[in-house]
């Protein structure tokens, strides 16, 4: 990833010290670029993972939900059939008692 920098103009010198600091610096940028672009990397992997667990978790959630769903219309089928029952109960027991009111 290193740039490559305009070559110094003729006739220009550059000090040692101030090479050795050039390159110096040089060689602390290449370092920090490549923990970047390691801490990137580890972010990019750490992303991937939380992405599947949430997809998963979001599966896991759907499941639940159709369960809990299944759950309430059962429910509800077995609510409608007891009040059936007591309603037929109830107008048997009616019937009933209208004829034996009705017999002498």
């Amino acid at each position: 990833m290193p740039t490559a920098y305009a070559p110094a103009p003729a006739g220009s010198t550059l000090a040692p010290a101030m090479l050795a600091n050039h390159v110096a610096f040089r060689a602390k940028l290449d370092v920090a670029l490549q923990q970047q672009a390691q801490a990137v990397d580890v972010s990019r992997q750490n992303r991937e993972i939380e992405r599947a667990r949430l997809l998963l978790a979001s599966r896991d959630n759907k499941v639940l939900e159709q369960l809990a769903a299944s759950y309430r219309s059962e429910e509800q089928r077995v609510a409608s059939q007891r009040e059936q029952r007591e309603l037929d109960d109830l107008g048997g027991r009616r019937a009933r008692a209208a004829r034996a009111a009705g017999e002498p």
